[in-house]
């Protein structure tokens, strides 16, 4: 196989007579070879040339080894021209720089740059795959190419988000790995071999390559942009066009614009476009729309950025067609409406379910990766800040909180069984952990810390805990380490008896919370999270049960567990992380790897819903960016009277005090959060922060013309009709209500609730509920005098009232748990949402004291209990006749994901 090196480059005279380039925007060069070939054994700096893998228009591909690490590795020659100009070198060596800083699973790691002999080189991972292209021969099936193309848009999202657009994306730079993978490659280098005096810089045109034969289309031609085409400025917009050609011709097996010459396929980018995808192929037309929106000619028409487009996609993925759910709710009669989501949020888990089963990769290592998703028995039941299923350490079987008639109890199901069985005696269960022989589950209920053969038995209770727990782990002696909001981690035997605490907070500093002990492999040491109002202070920390000495092993934010043959796993920015990790020396010992799973984390405490066996199984409940949900309107029977607008990933609804808008936050595929306006009448949506940052909990002013909201590091507010945006409160506190007077508001670890009065100018924030438990979801009575609340000092999530602001009077206002109230306008009827998702209605006698009546139910909501605790769903109107309910539509809240042999996908990065 002989294989050329680059040589100058060449004006091709086909494109330059093209009409479309004007004279001054022409392409400067278009890449050629030169007869030269590096033979095996040659060093290319510190690397070993092993054999030749390709070449194409951006230079030649060598398989190399690196024997300082003892790997393999891709090196690249690029042309030789770059290395002519000291600046265009310094460029380069910049530019590289900052692509190799891409790290994503997405895109092809870059390692090293250099020259050799004049010659600019990259080194890269060696992956095992093929590109895209030899995909795009024949059509590909929706699913198959729905999971390509969203992985390569996460891949762009990341690139973009640094600045970097590739500027040539094709099916040749696209590898798909063994294990299914999709990565990009060549990122930037369109952009890094651009001659650097270039009057047109930023819209060279990428490699174009002259074809002999008849009837052969041009290179990468086909997937460039109008703008491109033009000569014009290229930005991000320009990957996203490309984006559409790749997924178009992946769907319809020939190339969008495909023509016999390169000025006419220009001419056809330019103007024409392409034919329909074809419908016998089961090609969903919510699918055809996004593919229509990358390719439009007008870059503003286009999706304005990756993260937009990959949410697209996974909205797509989750609802299987993404028009099939609005039209339901429009066409059906109001009273089939819970019927409808239930029905299609079952089809579509199954769907979804019964794909991934068959999703088997073969590891490095010859064992088989499988990926599968489990659907517990109901809804899933537990706080922020414990856990709702954890499996076995023999990774055999899990154990699930889930709610059934008349409350949560604990399930156990065994990977190899189709149904889960329940536990009796483990009645308003949350927080399952296993003992080390996978013999026993230990769980929280009714303030008790108990434990219960997975078989089924009699429960034993271990000790009183009368407060919320946040993890708890189990070692070989027969120690049970636990914590709870507020408190220290404590120790008590499995046997019974009386905590001990292990660990000693700050006094000085009620922010301070020890959070989910992990006992490393010796039985001895443990790890757990320590969170602080002060960034420095945060952390994975080890102790030893015999020892006061505590450590700093990594500055992370999250939940975390340990999984051989030794990787640390947390979350990131809504993805899971895997540190290598030493258990001996209690050690990282690399950097993290971002992975492919996403998941979802509670701000208020760290935690994910992740599990991970000795051996390496991993369970995780993932994101609720896919989980879409429909806003409407039910009566006090729990009849649909109709939605409002379309679904999308709704939290936090909260209608105008007129009733005409609603706002709520929608979340992208990243994670990141936006609020968003939605008109209840005609259901148009209206973006209203713009923030790369989290925009969350909007409230509105009395009279409707301002919304308040949490920022990513402050209290922000900005009228609804344009006007100067204004930190309210240089913190990011969480605004629960907005009186006249001033807001109510509560900090993201939520240990108390705060009015910050508006009318004084230095926004004093004013204490209104202290304590050390949980609290929050405060909302103040239509005539001030009266706080509603949801606290947690009980051991479990309760709804309290007291007079405001001095607060002496106070009552219990439900009666089996819950959070979430809310009041009627003429403060006689308070609302709340039971941890069963029941909605609640209590008539109150407010006069000098406190006279709430029973409880009673209206109509179960479908609102999920782990989303509920935090995040509001629902709202009501001022009559308190009609309710605004965020009713899901897709069951990935109460599926839970798992990978077996999962560190042997990590190996295979």
């Amino acid at each position: 196989m002989q294989l050329l090196l680059p040589k100058r480059q060449r004006r091709v005279d086909a494109a330059r007579r093209h009409p479309a380039w004007p004279a001054a925007r022409q392409p400067e060069r278009i890449i050629t070879q030169s007869p030269m070939t590096l033979a095996p054994a040659t060093r290319v700096g510190p690397y070993e040339v092993i054999a030749p893998l390709g070449a194409g228009g951006m230079g030649e591909v060598y398989r190399a080894r690196d024997n300082r690490l003892g790997r393999d590795v891709a090196i690249k020659i690029l042309p030789a021209g770059l290395s002519s100009d000291p600046e265009r070198l310094r460029r380069f060596e910049q530019e590289a720089k900052a692509a190799a800083a891409l790290n994503h699973p997405g895109i092809l790691a870059v390692y090293d740059v250099g020259t050799h002999d004049g010659w600019p080189y990259i080194v890269s991972e060696l992956l095992d795959g093929e590109t895209l292209r030899a995909h795009a021969s024949r059509p590909l099936p929706p699913r198959r190419a729905i999971d390509y193309a969203l992985q390569i848009a996460h891949g762009l999202a990341a690139a973009h988000d640094k600045g970097i657009v590739h500027r040539d994306l094709k099916p040749e730079n696209i590898i798909t790995t063994s294990t299914g993978r999709a990565k990009i490659l060549d990122f930037g280098l369109a952009k890094l071999v651009q001659p650097f005096a270039s009057p047109a810089a930023d819209g060279y045109q990428p490699t174009i390559a002259r074809e002999t034969q008849p009837g052969v289309v041009m290179g990468t031609v086909g997937y460039m942009s109008p703008e491109q085409v033009r000569g014009e400025a290229a930005d991000h917009r320009s990957d996203i066009f490309a984006f559409g050609a790749i997924l178009y011709e992946l769907l319809s097996g020939r190339r969008a614009f495909s023509k016999a010459s390169v000025p006419e396929t220009l001419t056809a980018i330019l103007n024409d476009e392409p034919p329909d995808l074809p419908a016998e192929s089961g090609i969903a037309p919510g699918l055809q729309r996004i593919v229509d929106r990358c390719l439009q000619k007008n870059p503003g028409a286009r999706f304005q950025s990756a993260h937009d487009l990959a949410f697209a996609l996974e909205q797509l993925s989750a609802t299987s067609s993404s028009v099939a759910v609005p039209h339901t709710l429009k066409a059906l009669p109001p009273s089939w409406l819970p019927w409808t989501l239930f029905a299609a949020a079952a089809l579509a888990c199954a769907g979804l379910a019964v794909f991934a089963l068959f999703d088997g990769r073969q590891s490095p290592s010859g064992a088989q990766t499988y990926r599968f998703m489990v659907e517990p028995p109901g809804s899933f039941s537990g706080t922020a800040s414990g856990s709702f299923v954890a499996v076995s350490p023999d990774g055999r079987r899990l154990a699930f909180a889930a709610n059934r008639a008349g409350g949560s109890v604990l399930w156990v199901q065994a990977l190899d069984s189709l149904t889960a069985q329940p536990l009796e005696e483990t009645e308003h269960a949350y927080g399952p952990f296993w003992s080390p022989d996978s013999r026993s589950v230990g769980f929280f209920a009714g303030g008790k810390l108990k434990k219960i053969p997975a078989t089924g038995g009699p429960a034993q209770t271990v000790a009183d805990v009368p407060r919320i727990s946040a993890g708890a782990t189990w070692n070989q002696s027969g120690t049970i380490l636990f914590a709870t909001i507020p408190g220290p981690i404590q120790r008590v035997p499995d046997t019974g008896g009386t905590p001990v605490a292990v660990t000693s907070l700050e006094s000085s500093d009620p922010e301070e919370m020890h959070l989910f002990p992990l006992f490393l492999p010796d039985g001895k040491r443990f790890l757990f999270l320590l969170r602080h109002r002060d960034p420095e202070n945060i952390g994975i920390y080890v102790k030893a049960l015999d020892s006061s000495e505590v450590r700093l092993v990594a500055r992370v934010d999250s939940k975390f567990a340990y999984t051989q043959p030794g990787y640390l796993v947390y979350a990131r920015d809504g993805l899971l992380m895997a540190q290598p990790f030493d258990a001996d020396r209690a050690v990282t010992t690399g950097d993290a790897i971002p992975t492919s799973e996403r998941i979802e984390q509670f701000p208020a405490t760290g935690n994910i819903q992740m599990s991970l066996s000795v051996n390496g199984v991993l369970v995780y409940w993932g994101t609720s960016q896919t989980v879409l949900s429909q806003l409407a309107w039910m009566d006090r029977r729990g009849v649909v009277i109709g939605p409002v607008g379309e679904p999308g990933p709704y939290r936090n609804p909260r209608l105008s005090p007129d009733g005409k808008r609603v706002a709520v936050e929608s979340v992208d595929s990243t994670g990141n959060r936006d609020i968003w306006l939605v008109e209840t009448s005609r259901g148009t949506r209206t973006r209203f922060t713009f923030d790369p940052g989290r925009d969350a909990g909007p409230v509105w002013s009395p009279d409707g013309s301002a919304i308040a909201w949490q920022a990513a590091r402050d209290l922000r507010m900005r009228p609804i009709r344009g006007g100067k945006e204004e930190i309210l409160y240089d913190e990011p506190w969480i605004p629960d209500d907005w009186h006249e007077s001033g807001l109510l508001c509560h900090p993201p670890q939520p240990r108390q609730i705060g009015f910050l009065v508006l009318g004084d100018r230095n926004r004093t924030m004013k204490p209104a509920v202290e304590g050390q438990s949980i609290t929050t979801h405060g909302r103040l009575s239509p005539d001030g005098r009266w706080l509603a609340y949801t606290s947690t000092e009980s051991g479990r999530f309760e709804v309290d009232l007291r007079s405001f602001p001095s607060g002496p009077v106070r009552a219990r206002v439900s009666t089996d748990g819950g959070v979430q109230p809310k009041w009627r306008a003429d403060g006689k009827e308070l609302f709340y949402l039971g941890m069963d998702s029941t909605l609640m209605a209590v008539s109150l006698n407010l006069g000098e004291g406190i006279q709430p009546e029973r409880p009673r139910p209206l109509f179960r909501t479908g609102i999920p209990t782990i989303t509920g605790t935090f995040w509001h769903q629902y709202d009501l109107s001022p009559d308190g006749q009609r309710f605004l309910v965020n009713v899901p539509l897709s069951a990935a809240s109460s599926r839970v994901t798992i990978v077996t042999d999962w560190p042997a996908l990590l190996r295979a990065q």
